[in-house]
């Protein structure tokens, strides 16, 4: 049951509106810069877990070039994850340390994997592997021996756009410490 104002609530404030240290200008003021201040912490703190997760756990990056088209375009803004490197699949589009750049690919064999290139198609462990990629793949004739296993802790990525061979064609498997991150969400800035 709620207690009723009595008399002496009201002449305490009364009391405290008669006070000089209460008026309302004064308790206008510091009530906005109480808001201020709140504010300020919220919009740090808002910042410092934008920081923590951007710096962690995902990564925000603009692509150029063509060795991911059509999946990613020159010019198209990605988000990737960082963590989780040990959780990467076949099939998984990567972003991975090369020369001075950080460049798009797909991951095709997996630690442990063999991987072979024939007219009929990519083998892994000896089956062909189904693909939704439009260019042909070719052996690199600079590039490694075929078929080529895959190591403990190496990938062996190949670029969408197949007509480019400066991938595990040429370079063979790439070490996972290369490998940046894994796309997760692409945006397509031009060229739709």
């Amino acid at each position: 049951m709620q207690k009723r104002p009595g008399r002496r609530d009201y002449a305490k404030s009364q009391i405290l509106m008669e006070d000089d240290s209460v008026r309302p200008e004064k308790a206008c003021k510091n009530h906005t810069w109480d808001d201020a201040k709140r504010l300020s912490v919220k919009v740090a703190l808002i910042a410092l877990i934008c920081f923590v997760i951007l710096h962690y756990f995902l990564g925000i990056r603009v692509l150029y070039g063509n060795s991911g088209y059509p999946s990613v375009r020159d010019g198209d803004l990605v988000i990737y994850r960082i963590y989780g490197k040990e959780n990467i699949n076949r099939g998984d589009v990567v972003l991975y340390k090369k020369d001075d750049r950080v460049v798009p690919a797909r991951v095709i064999g997996l630690p442990g994997e063999s991987i072979d290139i024939t007219e009929q198609g990519i083998l892994v462990n000896g089956v062909i592997m189904p693909e939704e990629i439009m260019y042909p793949t070719s052996k690199s004739e600079d590039g490694v021996v075929f078929p080529v296993s895959v190591g403990t802790d190496t990938l062996f990525l190949l670029n969408d756009y197949r007509s480019d061979q400066t991938d595990g064609r040429e370079n063979g498997p790439t070490p996972t410490d290369d490998v940046v991150g894994v796309i997760v969400l692409l945006i397509r800035w031009r060229g739709f």
